[in-house]
């Protein structure tokens, strides 16, 4: 809170001096300071935010995928898109979010909402990849992003616990035996007239189509939002499902307000 402001809500609880005055000062208390750039930690989950060198009200949230964490943004596979999205005037951030394997935990949704707010930018974006896609529609009921886009998303639990990959992991977030109906598949109540761009590929078979990326399309174009299913090639992790130019540029055309 600057200065002056701080200094009349003094005031004010000085001239008052009664039960009054009580509420007045209850009420002046100040804002938490946004988190700083680079690798910071948000209510103990450590996080990295990166920021344009233009000041800029828009952010990119990222939701990773299993076995990362914040530090994912500057390794080779997504640098160059966190890159790009910078270069365009938006900050980046994502949270460790739970762990490395959190398979959209409530833990792991808070963290990334605690993050989006403590960085104080007015436009969030989020962008989920993997297992992060669970999380990442998740967040749209908290945050109500200006636009959504997933690479290769995780949309339904339990299609992957069903084909064995990362049953462990998940049960040990969820509990023994088949995750929860609300993760499977995953879905959002704010999402009439939300831009949504998916990349995915036909041929993945550790995160099939149809289950995950198409299961969320469908869902999301029967409610009303604008959606764009980029089908990519290859097995999971192919560099055709990593677009930063049109990637950037959908974010960029998004509207604001809905």
């Amino acid at each position: 809170m600057p200065r002056r402001r701080v200094f009349a809500a003094l005031l004010v609880c000085l001239l008052l001096g009664s039960a009054v005055a009580g509420l007045a000062c209850s009420s002046a208390k100040p804002r938490p300071r946004p988190v700083p750039t680079g690798y910071s930690s948000v209510n103990g989950t450590p996080a990295l935010v990166l920021r344009p060198d233009k000041p800029t009200d828009r952010l990119v949230l990222y939701v990773h995928g299993s076995g990362s964490q914040a530090d994912v943004l500057e390794e080779e596979q997504l640098a160059p898109t966190v890159h790009t999205l910078l270069k365009r005037g938006f900050a980046v951030a994502a949270s460790n979010g739970g762990g490395e394997n959190n398979w959209g935990s409530p833990k792991s949704v808070e963290d990334s909402v605690r993050l989006a707010e403590r960085t104080g930018y007015k436009h969030v974006y989020i962008l989920a990849q993997s297992m992060g896609g669970i999380g990442g529609v998740e967040l749209i009921d908290r945050l109500h992003p200006v636009a959504w886009a997933g690479i290769f998303p995780v949309c339904n639990a339990r299609n992957l616990w069903e084909i064995n990959n990362g049953r462990d992991q998940i049960e040990r977030v969820w509990g023994p035996g088949p995750p929860p109906a609300k993760i499977s598949p995953v879905k959002a109540k704010d999402v009439k007239n939300l831009p949504v761009m998916m990349f995915a590929s036909p041929e993945d078979t550790s995160v099939p189509i149809e289950q995950n990326a198409d299961a969320c399309a469908r869902w999301m174009r029967k409610r009303g939002a604008k959606v764009t299913l980029i089908e990519t090639v290859g097995e999971h992790g192919d560099p055709s499902n990593f677009q930063p130019n049109r990637l950037a540029s959908f974010f960029a055309r998004a509207p604001i307000g809905r």
